[in-house]
């Protein structure tokens, strides 16, 4: 049997050497705000009982990988201060080639230097930061240097109030059981964020009325501008309540799955390290811990789906209030959308049109290996060949040094900025129990860089997921030398779109690709972990048009129940599935599926950029296997854009187009089975050679 941990006992304090936090953000933090997100008996009468009080988080195992004993520890030293400074539109220019290292790029990543806040600051409260707020609410602007002062002095203060959050952020990440660091968030969004938002409204409506003198700026803040104008449409006060209460809940499920554990012998595991079990030689074995996984999923379902219906009905009375149909419609307008629905459902028919027969034939290729009559759910991550699982280290450490030395073989530059990542010791790779699931790189807006998350098990989708953030890590380093945090690598809307984060992400995992013999000393395990991304890369795609159309249809039927729901997440991922592989027995499997995805919870309608960043990525592929140098100078050229060009030149400048069509995918897609059968009889070379 599985389990989902109790959190609401879990309080261990942080020691000396672990993630710190400000003390004073922990005791603002009320204790209602601790009750009111905790998860409990009351709440969710199944879950199972377990204390772990007094566990230092940094110290937790990570069954499948030898843990490492890194302390994780934030370097975040007070900025120090300069002297303010004539100023003008032009000298707040953007990072010349000349500037950067053998015109490449570098890390940026250090103390910030304040000219509009004090240097000692520290954000936690409203209180903190409201007299800069109305600050530049009151200030008069009547010239083009006046608005430059003024925009800089802005950037400074979101800057700050980004990197504060973004720390408790992480701190929670890194322990969804201490009750301090939830309850930090929870306040932190609510009596920080939200005052700050409508603050944030206030002064963009001054950025709006200076239309006039923008225009004079570097065209990057006139089409800033036109991105505010069109926000503007869709903003409601009473939304930016009703935001926070959704944050609140979203953390619910933050909360649930991170707490999920796997009965396997005699000790709890980590889903993540139960999934690397899936690829053992040992049919048997395969499928007693793919139901095991299933038992802590099927215990939380109803919960989830109760956290869901509360979501999607908050989100749409944010829609109703903004006078917009459905909530579909209203977070296309909040993100810009250079793009519409029909043109989101007509890539997800060109993803299974093309993408779905050439996974077919790789499947069936896979059961015939095996010997197979047809394939279950726990037949696609074995080797069909009889070689054990792939292992790239045998510490998340280790995984992420080997990374490191892969990067800085690829372009020494990208090697310094996951180095200072490192030496800064602002990553945590480990897996562990009650940490949050999945990877991510928090942009650090004010002292620059990101802080690099992962959960690392040793297999080789942690050498994908290390590149991808990489790529995010990258895309932060080198955009905070930009003038604004309007054109740098952010998480929020307002800023650099995810069509065009992603991109950089997605580029690095390719790219990575052709350097795996620093993970793999074998030549043979080199080319079956280019395969298995190869495979990874086709079946995201599939999972990208799913999650996108169940989005589409959940939000604009906001009166569903949650059988509704099931039945329409059944509906839609069966035209992107295939078919032939055997789910007899396993129906409530596929129902609940979807609720693996965060972003389904926390991000809606952020997941089909990943299908449009992932075929320009591809096109990025097929330019560095023909021109390795050429297309690293035109990615970090495109990199060094931020957000100051539209989408689309962005795209051009990387070597790739920002299309939608069928014909795009189908001539992507072509290259990418061309290189996976190329990659086969390589294989096949190779063993009859050996």
């Amino acid at each position: 049997m599985g389990k989902i941990v109790d959190l609401k006992n879990n309080n261990s304090l942080i020691e000396p050497g672990s993630v710190s936090m400000p003390a004073s953000s922990i005791a603002a933090a009320p204790d209602s705000a601790s009750k009111k997100h905790s998860i409990s008996e009351e709440n969710f009468p199944l879950l199972k009982r377990r204390n772990m009080n007094g566990l230092d988080y940094s110290q937790r195992k990570s069954p499948g990988l030898k843990t490492t004993t890194a302390s994780l520890k934030s370097f975040l030293s007070p900025p120090s201060h300069v002297e303010d400074e004539e100023i003008s539109s032009h000298s707040l220019g953007f990072p010349q080639a000349s500037s950067l290292r053998d015109s490449s790029v570098v890390a940026t990543i250090g103390k910030p230097c304040r000219q509009f806040l004090p240097k000692n600051l520290e954000i936690n409260s409203w209180g903190d930061v409201e007299h800069f707020f109305k600050n530049l609410e009151r200030r008069r602007i009547f010239s083009e240097r006046d608005l430059v002062r003024w925009l800089r002095d802005r950037s400074e203060l979101d800057a700050a109030i980004s990197e504060a959050a973004a720390w408790k952020f992480i701190h929670m990440s890194c322990n969804t059981g201490n009750a301090n660091f939830s309850a930090a968030v929870n306040y932190f969004s609510e009596k920080v964020i939200q005052p700050a938002a409508e603050c944030s409204h206030n002064l963009n409506e001054i950025f709006i009325n200076k239309k006039d003198l923008v225009n004079k700026l570097k065209p990057a803040y006139a089409m800033h501008l036109l991105r505010i104008e069109r926000a503007r449409e869709a903003y409601r006060h009473e939304n930016t309540l009703i935001e926070e209460e959704i944050k609140s809940i979203a953390m619910e499920y933050k909360k649930i799955s991170g707490s999920m554990m796997v009965k396997w012998g005699d000790e709890f595991i980590t889903i993540q390290a139960a999934e690397k079990i899936l690829g053992s030689l040992e049919r048997s074995t395969r499928e007693k811990i793919f139901h095991e996984i299933q038992s802590p999923k099927k215990e939380g379902e109803i919960f989830i789906s109760g956290v869901f219906r509360r979501l999607v009905s908050k989100r749409h009375q944010q829609a109703k209030n903004a006078n917009y149909k459905n909530y579909r419609d209203y977070i296309f307008k909040i993100y810009n959308r250079v793009y519409t629905p029909e043109e989101c459902a007509r890539l997800r028919d060109g993803i299974a049109e093309e993408v779905l027969p050439l996974v077919k034939s790789i499947n069936n290729r896979r059961r015939e290996k095996l010997k197979l009559g047809r394939l279950k759910l726990w037949d696609m991550n074995v080797d069909v060949d009889g070689k054990p699982p792939l292992s790239p280290g045998d510490t998340a450490e280790n995984i992420f040094n080997k990374g490191i030395a892969c990067l800085s073989e690829i372009m020494p530059s990208f090697g310094d900025i996951l180095n200072t990542i490192k030496a800064m010791k602002r990553f945590d790779v480990e897996s562990r129990e009650g940490k949050s699931p999945g990877s991510f790189s928090y942009p650090l807006l004010e002292s620059g860089g990101s802080f690099f998350y992962g959960n690392y098990t040793g297999t080789h989708y942690d050498v994908s997921e290390f590149f991808h953030e990489t790529g995010h890590a990258i895309h932060s380093s080198v955009t905070h030398g930009l003038e604004s945090t309007m054109f740098k690598n952010s998480l929020s809307a307002e800023q650099t779109p995810q069509e065009v984060a992603e991109l950089f992400a997605l580029v690095m995992e390719f790219i990575g690709m052709e350097h795996y013999d620093k993970f793999y000393s074998d030549p043979i395990d080199v080319l079956r972990a280019k395969s298995q991304q190869i495979e990874r890369v086709l079946e995201f795609l599939l999972w990208i048009a799913a999650i996108d159309g169940f989005q589409h249809e959940v939000y604009t039927n906001p009166q569903f129940t949650d059988e509704d729901v099931m039945k329409a997440w059944e509906k839609i991922i069966a035209k992107f599935s295939d078919n032939n592989i055997d789910r007899t027995g396993l129906e409530g499997v596929k129902r609940r599926e979807w609720q693996k995805q965060p972003h389904v919870f926390s991000d809606p309608f952020y997941y089909i950029e990943y299908a449009m960043a992932q075929l320009g990525a591809i096109a990025v592929w097929r330019n560095y296997k023909n021109d390795p140098k050429n297309t690293l100078a035109k990615y970090q050229e495109a990199l060094r854009l931020g957000y100051t060009k539209p989408i689309h030149e962005i795209y051009e400048t990387a070597g790739a187009k920002f299309d939608m069509s069928s014909e795009y995918v189908s001539e992507l897609v072509g290259f990418v089975g061309l290189e996976w059968n190329k990659i086969q009889q390589e294989l096949a070379l190779l063993k009859h050679t050996m």
